[in-house]
């Protein structure tokens, strides 16, 4: 069922003197009370801490796996109604593009299991062959820095009219799996 019909941007979108670019990092393994972010003693964020970055603290998983967890962060149910949902929704990736951003889904993990099916995406395991790849790869699993590997270029490649308006980007990285 499409909640991404009639989206538009707001008035502040109109014309903007620099298009904003948004990364959202999605780490669902990662234990929030373990990041110096969120008031771990030891810190361990503390480039992200210089950066001024926003950390969402009162968040919890729908499950635990990929396959669980990814579909219900990124839909407008909580985690029980997406428990109990009886069909599928436009995740948010959908309803920006459909409000006029550019969006792209960059993945080192599982996959997006669904949510960037119909958004630009692209997945280390493409890069894997790349000299890039042989250097940040070892034995099919990828350190996060190869989803920055040509990321000027891939936004670059994203329809110009929605650049304009603002790019939305989503890195789903490995992280503390494994």
């Amino acid at each position: 069922l499409s909640i991404a019909t009639g989206a538009h941007l707001g008035a502040s979108h109109a014309a903007p003197a620099r298009p904003p670019l948004f990364v959202l990092v999605v780490g669902e393994t990662a234990r929030a009370d373990h990041f110096g972010l969120n008031g771990y003693a030891r810190d361990t964020t503390p480039e992200l801490a210089r950066r001024g970055v926003l950390s969402w603290r009162n968040v919890r998983s729908c499950g635990t796996s990929t396959l669980q967890s990814v579909p219900c962060m990124f839909s407008h149910l909580g985690r029980e109604a997406f428990g109990r949902r009886t069909a599928e929704y436009d995740h948010m990736q959908g309803v920006l593009q459909q409000a006029g951003l550019a969006v792209l889904w960059l993945d080192n993990q599982a996959g997006c299991k669904g949510v960037c099916a119909r958004v630009p995406s692209a997945s280390t395991e493409d890069a894997q062959a790349t000299p890039a790849g042989r250097g940040l790869c070892d034995g099919g699993e990828c350190l996060d820095d190869l989803m920055l590997e040509g990321l000027d270029a891939r936004i670059a490649q994203l329809p110009e009219e929605r650049r304009a308006r603002g790019v939305v980007l989503v890195l789903h990285q490995m992280g503390s799996h494994g």
